[in-house]
Parts: C-alpha cells; sequence; structure tokens
C-alpha cells in the first residue's frame, strides 16, 4: 500500500510538471468536518448502540479533466475516524474487594479514536456547476487509542471506573467505495459531501468481533492551480 501511496503521488507531480497537462489539470487543498462510525457486530444485550461521532479529514487533491463534462481525480487525506459503542443497564460478572466475584449492573461505552492516510481515487460527471462522483478510498492505519467507561452499581455501592488503550492493533489496511457529490462556485471554490463505507474488518486476526469503519462528510475545496 506504500509502494500505491508512492505511485499516485508520483503521477500527482509528473502531471503537474507537463505544459500540456497541466491545461487540464486542477490542483488545490480540501478540508472536511465528518461524521463516523465504526460498527460491530458484538451487542451484551439489545439495548447496545454504535452511534456516529464527530470527525474529519483534510488534504490535497488533483483532477484531470477527461473531457468536456468528465474527469478523474485522486486525493491524499489525513482522515481521523471516530467511533462510540453505548451498552446501557447491563450486568458484568465482576470481582468485589474481597476477592470475589459478584454480579454488577452497569453502563458501559467505548469510544475509538483511529487515525488514517486516506488515498480516494475517483470518477466526476459534470452537470452545469454539479459534480457526482463514484471511487475507491483505500486507508493506511497510522496509529489509534480507544477510551473505556462503566458507572453502575456493584454490592450496593456506586462503581465508576475508566481505562485507555493507546496502542490498538488493528489491521492496516481499509478499501471501500467513496461516493459523493460537489458545487462549483467559481474556479477556485467549491462545496463537497461524500460518504466511504469500509468493506474490511479492520480488528486483527486474534479478535472475535469484526469492526467496519463509515464515514460522511462535507467540507469546502479551494484550487490554488486551476486552468
Amino acid at each position: 500500500m506504500r509502494i500505491y501511496g508512492n505511485l499516485v503521488l508520483g503521477l500527482l507531480i509528473v502531471l503537474a510538471t507537463q505544459t500540456t497537462t497541466a491545461q487540464k489539470l486542477t490542483v488545490g487543498a480540501t478540508g472536511n468536518i465528518a461524521l463516523s462510525k465504526i460498527s460491530a457486530d458484538w451487542e451484551y444485550s439489545g439495548d447496545s448502540k454504535v452511534k456516529f461521532a464527530i470527525s474529519g479529514n483534510a488534504g490535497v487533491f488533483a483532477n484531470y479533466k477527461l473531457g468536456a463534462k468528465s474527469s478523474i481525480g485522486a486525493e491524499l487525506l489525513w482522515l481521523q475516524m471516530e467511533g462510540k459503542h453505548i451498552n446501557p443497564d447491563h450486568i458484568l460478572s465482576m470481582m468485589n474487594e474481597q476477592g470475589l466475584f459478584v454480579n454488577a449492573t452497569v453502563s458501559s461505552k467505548v469510544t475509538f479514536h483511529l487515525s488514517y492516510l486516506a488515498i480516494p481515487l475517483h470518477y466526476r460527471l459534470a452537470i452545469g456547476k454539479l459534480g457526482i462522483k463514484a471511487g475507491v478510498q483505500p486507508m493506511i492505519y497510522l496509529f489509534g487509542s480507544s477510551n473505556y467507561e462503566v458507572n453502575g452499581e456493584m454490592d450496593g455501592q456506586p462503581l465508576n471506573a475508566k481505562d485507555k488503550i493507546t496502542d490498538i492493533p488493528f489491521d492496516r489496511v481499509d478499501i471501500g467505495p467513496k461516493i459523493g457529490i460537489d458545487y462549483q462556485f467559481n474556479n477556485k471554490f467549491s462545496l463537497r459531501a461524500d460518504y466511504y463505507h469500509g468493506l474490511l474488518d479492520i480488528t486483527d486476526s486474534g479478535d472475535d468481533y469484526y469492526k467496519r469503519n463509515q464515514q460522511v462528510n462535507i467540507g469546502l475545496s479551494y484550487a490554488f492551480l486551476a486552468k
């Protein structure tokens, strides 16, 4: 995947340095605020929920015009994926101060914070100032952490606990389809919205449960090289 990323960057550099090609090339920067979800197949009870959390991405892009209404594009993004798993009022077996296992009624929350290098590739069809995009987004996992919170009652006493994992051994590669639309105000600024749906289980092979990434974002793009 690193070789793939280097090839994409090399292609963008070559395109930007060619005079004839540059007449059809648009290069710029983009920033997006997003809602992301790390879906999972595990449930402690029927009330457990996987919720969207605020996330985002930012980076650079290059679009190459194929014809009057069509183009292809590539991006290089720093992408932050957030997830929240909530499980209210369920029973856990825990060890008390006397070293005995007892049942505790608790509500728990797990939040994930994952950082990726994303390289979306897309085809764009222009309808006036509106653009419809469809493509694929490979992502390389960089690092991540998770927070675990428990609140409830054990042996008639309040129970509050927190824990943090700073090195999550997730799978290094994720990939899935990405679709979007954009609206060009002029040849510099455009408004965009995209949706990504990860297809791969991002957990390592030793995990009993799968997790998959999803993200929907809205943001702005600015072209600093546009013909």
